[in-house]
């Protein structure tokens, strides 16, 4: 769209202007081709006869150049770019015009992006970048994915959320190793490298800094090598090699004025200062000198960070000069420059940043003798610390970058793993075509032999058809006890393939274990279970089912689960429950998320049942993950609570001066109200619960068929109320006389009933 209000014109050229005329002092730091470019650009922006297009691709152009010297001047390029690119695709005409408006449109949001990050409005700098990524996916333009996948990492990395970091990293990667854009690729490898320097990682710190180093010598990136220096200057400077360290730096910061680059010079000036810093800390002889050498580069790193509005590199400088101080014994310059960072930390949210401004004041405080303000930052100090440096965390991203190594042949395992589910699927629905023609032909032959039964009441004259029939009775008989037998036989033969699939006493044991003695039975014998299972099936085959594996990241995983239905039809349908769980857990290790992707996998397969929206079955389950000390226990329930019975005698009952040892109380966690299956909440995730656990404490997870029988003297069921109060009273016991009791207790209250539906509890005791 060609502007063609007069006023309008007059504000964009006084825009423009005042724009230019803040930016002189950034031009001159660039070189004479660039200044050449930025004329040329401008040019384009100033001429009457320039299109939109032209004229959005021009503003996002030369927003580029000021990225890195006055973010101001990028942000307000950048607007102008949207503002031009979202007027003129009300009117583009064609596909070209309207994917060339598009690109412009998306790489100015990702310029805004960037512009907010750098301000620490991290929700603001997500909003953009995923406005940005939106419009590349919907006109395929894979290109230009890669930059605000890259910068999502980024932003995630400063808030302290490594897998997600790492997650965009990747994506951003994988992008640009397609497109072979090399320069893309370097500038992802510095990112990882930081990384796991941060994590202390040092060996993939390396390697990702060497690759990075030996792209940028490749392609000649005078920007992408001023960083690798960097990198290395910061590698020498943890293994406290000073010299080489400064020379890295110095000739990182050489670069970075080369090219103009304001952001990297403030801080190659905060990396020198740090080192000259820390040669005076280890130094036997304190150098002055030094000391005020370090805070001279602090002091120029505080105003370049205050000029381009990096509240983030503020944060970070004014930690360091606290530091510097507090080295000093000026302890209330110190705390004045830790309070400031602290505060500008907290309001951009920068993890990092708050860590190391609680460390700061903590040690201020101690050296203050204010003890309840040292309590406050240490604690501070931890919880960020913890969100980023924890065990959890370093797993996660190494497991996460072995994810990326091996996804190839994942996929390829992926892929061999569908056809044999298809093959499995088929020969599922040949067994069930089998039994229905079986049923039938026995309902046909009892319709037969009552009708020769009325025939024999009707008439005794005609004894020769009589004894005829009477043989073809037998025979009928000969062929339903075989037919019987037949059937029995398919039938115990799959309850032996059911069996195959629920968790082994040898992997129960294994991860489970076993104990010498009981909590409340000192000579219990040395093969006495930490565990039980009490199974019992309605009929042969069942449909609730108990399952269990390790995960990829060590943990112990188990579930008791309810699937659609009993007998035959649920029997099938707890194989498909299974293997739908044995397949989710090749990608996910948290149980909410193995149960949301379970969920997935079986609405996708029962889509292929021939109705028009699909099969509604599934299972209701609790499914609970135990780490490898047994100290914390995480799970997901879909319509299945988890019960833990606990010796209150050390915590509550001992605050209030009770004594019991013997003393219990019954902690209930509500499922979430809704099947793994097709549901109408089946796009809700299921939530996460965690628990400390305490040593002593018995997790009970069951299904509802033990609640549901009916039986006692008045024929009702028997309710989850008395469930409940049965755990309290055999938690004490050992685990195998808990089993007996659950048993007799089933039995008695049935008397001479029917089962009603499968029966499954589980008991664990830490």
């Amino acid at each position: 769209m060609v502007f063609k209000n007069i006023n309008n014109q007059i504000i964009i050229a006084t825009i423009i202007a005042l724009l230019f005329l803040n930016q002189q002092n950034c031009l001159a730091q660039f070189s004479d081709e660039q200044q050449n470019q930025i004329n040329e650009l401008k040019a384009i922006i100033d001429n009457k006869l320039s299109n939109d297009t032209a004229k959005a691709k021009a503003y996002v152009k030369l927003s580029t150049f000021f990225g890195t010297s006055n973010i101001d001047s990028m942000y307000t390029l950048s607007v102008s770019a949207q503002q031009i690119a979202e007027a003129a695709l009300k009117t583009a005409r064609t596909n070209d015009i309207t994917n060339s408006l598009k690109i412009s449109l998306a790489s100015a949001l990702s310029n805004i992006g960037y512009y907010f990050k750098n301000l620490g409005k991290f929700p603001l700098a997500l909003e953009n970048y995923q406005k940005s990524i939106k419009i590349l996916e919907e006109i395929n333009y894979q290109k230009g994915l890669g930059v605000p996948y890259n910068n999502i990492g980024l932003l995630y990395y400063l808030q302290g959320n490594i897998p997600l970091a790492i997650e965009y990293y990747h994506k951003s990667l994988k992008i640009r190793e397609t497109i072979n854009d090399k320069s893309g690729i370097a500038a992802v490898f510095n990112n990882l490298g930081s990384l796991y320097k941060r994590q202390n990682n040092i060996p993939l710190a390396i390697d990702f800094y060497t690759k990075c180093l030996r792209i940028c010598e490749e392609i000649g990136d005078k920007r992408g090598l001023a960083y690798s220096y960097n990198n290395m200057g910061m590698l020498h400077f943890i293994q406290n090699d000073f010299p080489t360290a400064i020379n890295y730096h110095e000739r990182s910061l050489k670069l970075k004025e080369e090219i103009g680059d304001r952001r990297g010079i403030s801080e190659s000036y905060h990396n020198i200062a740090k080192t000259y810093q820390s040669m005076n800390s280890i130094s036997t002889n304190k150098v002055d000198s030094l000391s005020d050498l370090a805070m001279n580069y602090f002091l120029k790193c505080l105003i370049i960070n205050e000029e381009i509005n990096d509240r983030i590199g503020m944060a970070t400088t004014l930690n360091s000069i606290g530091q510097l101080y507090l080295s000093k014994g000026l302890y209330k310059k110190a705390k004045a420059s830790g309070d400031n960072a602290l505060t500008i930390a907290k309001e951009v949210g920068f993890v990092m940043g708050i860590q190391q401004a609680a460390s700061l004041l903590y040690e201020i405080a101690l050296q203050q003798k204010k003890w309840k303000e040292a309590l406050e930052m240490r604690n501070l100090e931890l919880q960020m610390k913890d969100s980023i440096d924890s065990e959890e965390a370093m797993n996660v991203a190494i497991s996460l970058q072995a994810k990326y190594e091996y996804e190839k042949q994942q996929a390829i395992d992926n892929a061999e793993f569908e056809k044999l589910i298809v093959i499995e699927q088929e020969e599922k629905q040949r067994q069930k075509i089998i039994t229905y023609t079986t049923g039938g032909g026995l309902a046909l032959v009892v319709l037969f032999l009552v009708f020769v039964f009325n025939r024999l009441q009707v008439t005794r004259k005609q004894k020769i058809i009589i004894e005829e029939k009477e043989k073809e009775t037998q025979k009928q008989k000969e062929i339903i006890e075989e037919k019987h037998k037949e059937i029995t036989d398919s039938i115990n033969y799959a309850e032996r393939i059911q069996r195959s699939f629920l968790a082994t006493t040898e992997m129960l044991d294994k991860y489970l274990g076993v104990t010498s003695s009981s909590p409340k039975h000192g000579g219990v014998s040395s093969n006495e279970h930490n565990y039980f299972v009490f199974f019992r099936p309605k009929d042969v085959v069942s449909g609730d089912f108990y399952w269990a594996s390790e995960l990829n990241n060590g943990h112990f995983a188990y579930c008791c689960a309810d699937s659609t239905g009993h007998g035959v039809p649920g029997a099938i349908m707890s194989i498909l429950n299974i293997s739908s769980l044995e397949k989710a857990i090749e990608i996910e290790v948290s149980p909410d998320q193995i149960l949301n992707k379970t969920r997935k996998i079986i609405i996708e397969r029962l889509k292929k049942d021939g109705s028009l929206k699909g099969g509604k079955d599934g299972m209701d389950c609790s499914l609970l993950v135990l780490d490898k000390e047994r100290k914390k226990l995480s799970f997901a329930l879909a319509n299945s609570p988890v019960f833990i019975v606990r010796s209150v005698a050390s915590s509550s009952l001992k605050q209030e001066g009770i004594s019991r040892s013997d003393a219990q109380e019954l902690l209930e966690f509500k499922a979430d109200k809704m099947p793994v299956g097709k549901h109408e909440k089946d796009t809700e995730p299921f939530n996460l619960h965690t628990i400390q656990l305490q040593l002593g404490d018995t997790i009970y997870t069951l299904t509802d068929g033990f609640s549901d029988q009916f039986g006692g003297a008045k024929n009702k069921k028997y309710m989850i109320k008395n469930v409940k109060e049965m755990f309290l009273q055999i938690a004490h016991l050992p685990m195998s006389e808990q089993k007996q009791k659950l048993s007799e207790a089933f039995d008695q209250w049935k008397g001479s009933n029917e089962q009603i539906d499968d029966v499954c509890i589980i008991g664990v005791r830490i």
